[in-house]
Formats: C-alpha cells, structure tokens, sequence
C-alpha cells in the first residue's frame, strides 16, 4: 500500500468531513423550514381560544386550582346548544389583588401579553370570594387587543354546591356572548402573535362605548321591577361601574326578596344594556314546630316574626331561630339545639319547619358575687327578682321563678344591685358582666361588684326663689347633712320640691338637683335648683270616653273648676276619686297647656266598665222545695251614678225580696241617699214566719270623700204564726217567736273607706262604728255597738300575678 504524500489529504478525514458538512446543511434546511412553517398563519379551527384567570379571595387560596380545573372544564364542553365551542390556550390562577388602581384596569396589559403569546382572541377574568356561607362569582369577558369589556356577570351561590352551579351557568353565559361576536374576531389569527403588528379592531366590531344606555329587570314575578331599579344605583347615561355594579347586587340582596341575583351587560348601539337577572325567594306557606315536649307551639309562634305570606328571607329565618333558641334558655334549656329546614311544598311554596331539641332542663343553682363586702350576698339576693334554687322553691317556684335564670331579668336585676348600692352611698359602685357556667347539674351565675367607698351627705341647700324662705324648702327634704348618702331620697326630695309649687299653680314648676362630690372627704354636696315659672289656671276641662255616663257625675269629682289655680295634687285626688266609683277600666287625668298665657286644659279620659248584672235561676231542694231566683244590679243607673240592687227568690215554701237604692249626691248636694225595702218569708216545720221592713240612710263627707258619717232610721215588722199548745217547738223558740213584734231603730254611723276601686278593689281599707237605738216607737228596745274594717292587701308581689289579700 502507498502511503499518501505529506502534503496530500487523508481520504478518511476527507470523508468524515463530508458528512459532517452535510449533516449541518440538513439541519440548516430543517431551522429554515421550520421557521417558513412558523410565519404562515395557523390553520383555522372552530373552537375560539380564550386565556382564563382566577383571583380568589384569601379563605380560598388554597382550593384556587380546584375551582379553576372546573371553571376550564366547563368552559370547554362543546354542547352545540350553549353557544360557541372555547378552547382554553392558558389557565391561571392570579395571587388577591384590586382590579383597579391609579385608574386604569391592574392587569390588563399582562392579560394582552398572554393572550398574544398563546394566540388566544379572548380573555375571561373571574373573581370568587366568599359571603359568609354563600360564594360570589365574577366573571368578565375581554376582547383582545383592546381589552375592550364584552360581558360583565355576577353569580352567587350557597356552599360549594352553589359555586359549582355558578360556574355552570357562567360557563354556559360566556359561550352565549363569545357565539354572538363577529366571526372575524373569533377567527383563528396567527399573525397575532407577531409584535410587529396588530389588526384593527374597531374596524371589526361595531362602535360601542362604556355609557349604560339601559337598565332592565327579568324574572321578577312578584316584585314590581321599578321598585328594584329604585334601589340600583346604576343609571341610564352614566358611565358603567363594575363596583357601583356590585353594590346593586348587594343592595337588591338586600331587599329579601330574591335568593339569585345576576347581572349581564351587553354592547348596545351607542353603549351598554345592563339585565338584572333575578329569582325570587319563595312564598311561606306554612310555618311549623317540632320537637318541643316542654313548651306550647303557640307559644313559640308568638315568638316568631316570621308571617304565612311573605317571603322567604334567609337573614330573617337565622333571627327566628335565635329567638327561639333565646326563649328556651329563658326557661332554662341551655342545652337546646334549634335547627330550621326550608321543605318545598309546591311552585314557588315552600313550609318553614323550626326542629328542636330541648335538652334537659336546668335549674339556676346558685349565684355568686365576687367583690361585695359592704353588703352581703344574702342582702343582695334579696334585692333581685331571680332567685336560684332552693329547699323551699318546690313551693315558691309559683311566684318567684326560683330556679328559673332569664337573661333580660337578670339584667334588670343588677340594675336593681346598682340603685341598691347608691341608696347605700357607694356612689362609685360599678356591677360586671353575668358570667354564666352550665353542666348537667345546672346554672351558675357569677357577678364581680367594685363597691368603692361610702359618701355621705355634706352641703344641702335650696336656691332660684328668692320669694321663699330657704329654711322653709329645706322642711320638705329628707337629705341630712351627714347621713349616707342615698341616691333614691335626692329623687324623692326633686318630687316634693316640684310637688311643692305645682300645687300652688306653678305648672311648669322645675327642679334640678346639682350635686358635687368631694373626694377627700366623701361627701356629696346637694343644691336644689328652682325655676317655678309662673302661676297657672284651668281654662277649661274636656271629657272624652263616657259613652254611658253622664259628663257631671265625671266632672262632680273633681276638685278642680274652669278659672280656679292649677293644682296637681289637686288633679292626683280627682284621678283617685273618679277612679273610686268603679264605672272605668282606666282613667287618665292630664293638664296641657294652651296657646294662651298661663292657661291650661285638663283632660279627663276614661274607658267605661260594665256596671249591671242579672241572673236567673231555678231549683227544687228539700227545705224550700220548688224556687225561682232573679237578680238584678246596676250601679250606674241611666249613666247617673245612682245604684239599684233588686232580688226575688219564690219557692213553694220560702220568698224574699230586697230592693235597694242610693244617690251618692242626692239632689245635687254632698248628702248620700240611700233606701231599702225587704220582706221575707219563711216557713219552718212547726211554725211560719214573715218579716217586712225599710231603711233610710244619710251621709255626709267630712273630707274628700273618704271619711263620712252618717245617721239612718229603720223599721221592721214581724209577724208568727203557727205555735200552738201542743206543736214540738221548743220553749225558747215559743219564747222569741211567740207573738208578733215591730222593732223602730235609730243608727249613727262613722265610715273611712280608702279603697282604689269600690266595685273591684285592689288596695286600701274600709272601716267603721256604729251605735243602733231600738225603741223609738217599736215593740223591741235594745243598744247595739258594732265596728268593723276590712283590709285589702295587693299580692302581686308573693304570687306573681294581679291579685289581692282580704
């Protein structure tokens, strides 16, 4: 073999170079055709590419990727019915941020560049945050290059459940828009993603600007649709606002009258078409209570606010579970669990069922106060209304509530504490927070007292009417210096002062207590103020609500008359007196003043009462045998204050009849007048015996009607017969019935009757003496002395409803 000359090439390396050369011309022919490939413009194809973005809020960052792979799948579905088939070229998820800063859209420009660079025609930005339980969906569909705003939808929902049928539907509505733009615009451009060049988009679409140039309503049925554009704050030629867009969302929310509200702006000629899409709530049809053992359904109905009717208001239902739920533990289940459950019942019906369960009920065992050292817990229990507990609460739970702890009770209860307290002089005393600690035994109840120091009285004075002796004013105050100071005698003090000068005519008569602590020595300095104004007189007096009684048997009450001074214990005394004669439910007396100087009008209002009964009966018995009764009684007689009672009893055996009259101001007078007549008859086994007799009485006030005494004369006359020589009666009996007698009495009586109500008294006492004279014309001759007093004691305070001890 030759070898090759020194300066001749290696066939070998000759080759190898061949073949690399051709290797890197080959990849030069693949870059350049690839690169012819990639400036031809991209095949059309008919689904529209679209770049999708999320911003959720922050509770839902980290499920973001979740609810963006659906919104994408949704977004993708090519159902031939729901508009035009997308293709999703990029999804991403964009970290909480504002839409809007320094005026201009945040995002945009980096929306455009991802759009460009994936090819896509469109952009759809989507915002979720969550409303307590419900989710809102924001969705907004731009067109590139422009950015220019296609659609703008609002979708909300209750739960995960409800984003996903929001995503549904907005998947659905953004291929509805995307279907309805221009074909051109949804073509296929590859040149799009050249820098160099952007086509004209105006020139592709129709002109449009962002001025609202109509605002609709759709899918009310019940609800008027000017009432709820009346409460949007978009408007017809104003600019379109995405916040102001989602403040009309929550102000029709906001109404409860709708469960789904939606927005949709469309491009109009010359602007935008804003449609709120709205679904009503249903109508309540029935609302009804399960599971209460313990407690009426009646009585949590009445607690209820909701009504059969209206609609269904979500907010509202939470407010009537609460009540419900506050209403157990007012009776003591803290342990109850109130659930509600809205159960279709037809087209848009629906039944509001409150579920419960009670729980075992639990007694208040004890309450505990931390921090009271001036006053023991013993002295403080027996100040307030609600009592834990104890031995004897098996019997006092009637009217006390032992063992019963109701929140807005106790509340008033340590009001009740405080105003102990400063009756106490502890005028810094301050009363904490219940703090209430349950288990299955029961209720603890614990209060913290900051009791403070004592102060007690200092400097006490009266100044403003220099017409009166400051010593004189003085006598009417119960604050001494020196004593403890209590808060309750400064009020009571304040009363009787104005009392004071309002029953000498000066109606509007003011006292204001200024009082000064001085906290190095505790004392509390108290001046009283007075601004008695001038003197007052009644112009005239109206009576209104005596439909039966007459206005003078009203007016002859009063202590007060047309042109007299005004006097407000004057006024109080009439009220008591009109208030006396038991022919009103209620009486109010009131002085106004007028529009003349110094002139006031009283005003006497009253509610008239049934004042008759009648009865009727009929009986047979071994001792009266066959008997009739009838009864009759009218104390406002022809509306004139007189009084009639009237009874008749007939039997086969025994009869009475009573009749009775009075005229508490007999002949216009202060004289009372009052009558009877009586005869009875009776029969007994050996012997009959029947009495006839009449009364007169007078009386005459000594006071204003409180104390009388009065004089009476009566005559009886009795007639026997029947006693014979051999009949069984006794020898007493034959004794005092053995003949005929008439008796003639004279009385003399003394009577102070302070009842609030004669017919149906609640307080007050009626006693009185009197001295009886027989033998004045009569057969019978005797003195009788008799007294006697009644006192009515009201029990509200032992039983717990109105009641009264006799």
């Amino acid at each position: 073999m030759r070898k090759a000359d020194a300066g001749e090439p290696d066939v070998r390396t000759l080759r190898r170079t061949v073949r690399w050369s051709a290797a890197l011309l080959s990849c030069v022919a693949l870059l350049s055709l690839a690169g012819a490939v990639r400036a031809q413009p991209a095949a059309p194809s008919s689904a529209v590419p679209i770049v999708l973005t999320l911003e959720p809020s922050a509770p839902l960052e980290e499920g973001a990727s979740k609810w963006l792979s659906r919104l994408s799948r949704a977004l993708e579905s090519s159902q031939p019915t729901e508009g035009a088939a997308l293709e999703v070229r990029d999804a991403l998820v964009l970290e909480p941020r504002p839409l809007v800063e320094g005026g201009a859209r945040l995002g945009e420009r980096y929306f455009r560049q991802q759009a460009q660079h994936t090819g896509a025609h469109f952009v759809v930005v989507a915002r979720v945050a969550r409303l307590t339980q419900h989710y809102s969906l924001d969705v907004r569909v731009l067109a590139v290059p422009r950015m220019q705003e296609l659609a703008h939808f609002i979708y909300q929902g209750e739960g995960a459940a409800g984003l996903s049928a929001a995503i549904s539907e907005a998947a659905t509505a953004v291929r509805s828009i995307l279907a309805r733009q221009p074909s051109r615009l949804r073509a296929e451009r590859g040149v799009w993603a050249r820098h160099d060049f952007a086509p004209d988009v105006e020139g592709l679409t129709p002109q449009t600007t962002n001025t609202v140039v109509g605002v609709q309503v759709l899918g009310n049925r019940r609800i008027e649709a000017d009432a709820i554009r009346a409460v949007v704050g978009t408007r017809v030629g104003e600019p379109l606002r995405q916040d102001r867009i989602g403040e009309d969302v929550r102000r029709i929310y906001a109404l409860g009258f709708f469960r789904d509200v939606q927005v949709e702006v469309l491009d109009e000629h010359g602007g935008k078409l804003v449609t709120f899409l709205v679904e009503e709530n249903p109508i309540i049809r029935r609302v009804s209570v399960s599971g209460n053992e313990n407690m009426g359904s009646d009585d949590i109905k009445d607690q209820l606010t909701l009504t059969v009717g209206s609609t269904t208001d979500y907010p509202l239902l939470l407010e009537n579970q609460a009540r419900v739920k506050a209403l157990y533990k007012s009776q003591g289940y803290y342990l109850v669990e109130v659930s509600y459950h809205v159960e279709p019942i037809g087209e848009g019906s629906v039944e509001i069922n409150f579920d419960i369960r009670e729980g075992k009920k639990l007694r208040l065992i004890a309450i505990d106060f931390e921090g009271n050292e001036a006053l023991s817990d013993k002295e403080l229990l027996r100040v307030v209304q609600t009592k834990p507990w104890g031995r004897m609460s098996f019997v006092t739970k009637f009217w006390d509530r032992s063992g019963i702890y109701a929140e807005p009770i106790f509340y008033q209860d340590l009001d009740r504490i405080g105003r102990e307290y400063m009756d106490e002089g502890f005028i810094r005393a301050t009363i904490g927070e219940p703090q209430v600690d349950y288990d299955e035994k029961g209720l603890r109840v614990k209060v913290k007292v900051s009791e403070g120091p004592r102060y007690y009285v200092g400097h006490v004075d009266v100044v403003g009417d220099s017409s009166m002796d400051s010593e004189v004013l003085l006598e009417f105050l119960e604050l001494e210096q020196g004593q403890v100071f209590r808060r309750s005698t400064l009020t009571g003090d304040v009363q009787r002062l104005q009392a004071h000068y309002a029953d000498r005519g000066f109606f509007s008569a003011k006292v204001g207590p200024h009082t000064r602590v001085d906290e190095e020595k505790r004392t509390v300095d108290c001046s009283f103020e007075v601004d008695k104004g001038e003197l007052y007189f009644v112009d005239r007096i109206e009576v209104h609500g005596n439909t039966r009684t007459r206005d003078e048997v009203i007016r002859r009450e009063l202590g007060l008359a047309e042109g007299e001074l005004y006097s407000a214990r004057v006024l109080q005394r009439s009220r008591a007196r009109i208030r006396r004669l038991g022919f009103f439910e209620e009486v109010g007396l009131e002085a106004k003043p007028l529009d003349e100087p110094h002139r006031v009008a009283v005003h006497v209002d009253v509610v008239e009462r049934p004042t008759g009964t009648f009865s009727f009966g009929a009986g047979v018995g071994s001792t009266d045998g066959f008997l009739l009764n009838t009864s009759l009684r009218q104390d406002n007689l022809f509306g004139r204050g007189w009084g009639l009672a009237a009874t008749l009893d007939f039997g086969s055996d025994n009869s009475r009849m009573y009749l009775r009259f009075t005229d508490p101001y007999f002949r216009g007078s202060l004289v009372s007048l009052s009558a009877t007549f009586g005869r009875n008859k009776t029969e007994f086994i050996d012997f009959k015996q029947e009495t006839t007799g009449f009364s007169m009485n007078l009386s005459y006030p000594l006071d204003e009607g409180e104390t009388r005494v009065g004089t009476g004369y009566a005559y009886s006359a009795q007639d026997v017969s029947g006693l014979g020589e051999f009949q069984a009666a006794s020898m007493l009996q034959r004794e005092e019935f053995g003949a005929d007698s008439t008796t003639s009495l004279g009385t003399i009586s003394w009577v102070n009757d302070t009842r609030d109500d004669i017919r149906m008294p609640r307080e007050g006492q009626i006693s009185g003496f009197a001295a009886e004279f027989a033998g004045l014309g009569g057969l019978n001759t005797f003195v009788r002395l008799e007294g006697r007093t009644t006192w009515f004691l009201p029990a509200k305070r032992w039983l717990g409803f109105d009641s009264t001890f006799v």
